[in-house]
């Protein structure tokens, strides 16, 4: 789990160029009750092709949860998250 912090409101994007992952960008760390993925804002398993993860999204300024997942099950281990912010 990253907790990235949007400075300043603009268009910003998180990818996994070099992993088969799944992205979940979140309000909060976990759901409270029966809100099941209440605060789950967007999620992605494949952008553009079938082995890489993208969100693109406009959010204001603040703090955010990203989950990187494995597409499948038993798919782990390391992975470069990306993240760039354009005001």
């Amino acid at each position: 789990m990253q907790e990235p912090a949007a400075p300043s409101a603009g268009q910003n994007a998180l990818a996994t160029p070099t992993y088969d992952g799944v992205l979940s960008l979140r309000r909060a760390c976990v759901d409270v009750g029966s809100a099941a993925r209440a605060n789950e804002m967007r999620c992605n398993n494949d952008a553009g092709d079938t082995h890489h993860s993208r969100i693109d999204m406009t959010l204001e300024a603040g703090t955010f949860y990203v989950v990187v997942d494995g597409h499948g099950q038993g798919e782990e281990g390391p992975f470069t998250l990306e993240y760039k912010t354009v005001p």
